[in-house]
């Protein structure tokens, strides 16, 4: 479970930085930083444990823009925890991540984080057979309306879609 744990603390700080990052800049991520390790004595490892203090310094540090901030945070560390992002209004960055733990312990008993733009073998897989049977079907709706639609054809619109073996292969 620590395993875990530290996946989602891990998960947590990459969405603070990138979030602070991509509104502000790098400086500001190390002021923040600096900010909590001098005043607060508070370590990068530790801001997890002490989200309800980092979400007061977050406050006082950016004052009416923390709640913005926040809101950026929590939709990163969804998105990396593959869970659905629904602003809540009345929610506090503290708020946020209790309830997406809740939703990872509740939904698997394991967490992975989700891989941007890399699609598991089985997605891959099951999309492959859906777009070749999407496209079987428009085929044979289109061979009973035309029935001079010869076989040579049928071989040639089945193969157009991407991911399936060439015509030249089927020879």
């Amino acid at each position: 479970m620590t395993n875990h744990n530290d996946e989602f603390d891990a998960a947590l700080l990459e969405s603070m930085d990138e979030a602070i990052r991509s509104l502000l800049s790098q400086e500001v991520v190390d002021a923040f930083r600096s900010n909590l390790r001098d005043k607060r004595s508070i370590t990068p490892e530790a801001i997890p444990d002490q989200l309800p203090t980092v979400s007061i310094v977050l406050r006082k540090y950016f004052g009416p823009s923390a709640q913005t901030i926040e809101n950026a945070i929590a939709q990163r560390l969804y998105s990396k925890c593959g869970l659905e992002y629904q602003r809540n209004d009345d929610y506090q960055l503290t708020d946020y991540v209790q309830n997406a733990k809740n939703n990872l312990k509740s939904a698997a008993p394991s967490f992975q984080p989700k891989s941007e733009g890399i699609p598991l073998k089985e997605d891959f897989d099951r999309l492959l057979v859906q777009s070749v049977q999407r496209r079987s079907k428009m085929l044979l709706v289109r061979i009973r309306r035309n029935r001079r639609f010869g076989c040579w054809n049928v071989m040639s619109h089945l193969t157009s879609c991407r991911g399936v073996y060439p015509l030249s292969t089927y020879r």
